[in-house]
């Protein structure tokens, strides 16, 4: 026998419950109620808008997982107050296959802590990121 959940929309996450209904549609229109609650809940806890493209809710191959973008870790950075802003990004070799890309994009983050500024290099690679055909965007083809 299947248990009935009944959604629980709870006080802390009702305003952003209601703003994800508002624009369901265009947000994440393959997500059930209770994962538009927790995208909310998820939202409200970590203070991150996914109207300004902070924070998405991603389902692949039907697990739903929520992806910071990198205006949401720009603005977590910009909430420590040692954040100091970024190089403009350097980009790796360009592939062809699936489509043109780099191999691989880099960048540093500047910080201030202890009253001098501290470099933080990232780099990411494609590879590491792309989500392969059966999870790609609906009629994209690789």
């Amino acid at each position: 026998m299947t248990e009935s959940r009944a959604l629980v929309i709870t006080s802390e996450s009702e305003p952003v419950f209601d703003r994800l209904q508002a624009v369901r549609s265009v947000l994440a229109p393959d997500l059930t109620d209770q994962e538009l609650q927790l995208f909310a809940l998820v939202a409200t806890r970590s203070g991150l808008d996914p109207f300004a493209k902070q924070l998405y809710a991603i389902k692949r191959g039907g697990k739903l997982s929520f992806q910071t973008g990198i205006d949401g870790y720009r603005s977590t950075a910009a909430r420590t107050g040692q954040y100091e802003g970024s190089s403009d990004p350097e980009f790796g070799p360009w592939l062809d296959k699936p489509f043109p890309h780099p191999e691989w994009a880099s960048v540093i983050a500047y910080r201030w802590q202890n009253g001098r500024q501290i470099e933080q290099p990232a780099t990411a690679y494609w590879d590491e990121y792309y989500p392969g055909t059966k999870n790609a965007v609906p009629g994209f083809r690789d």
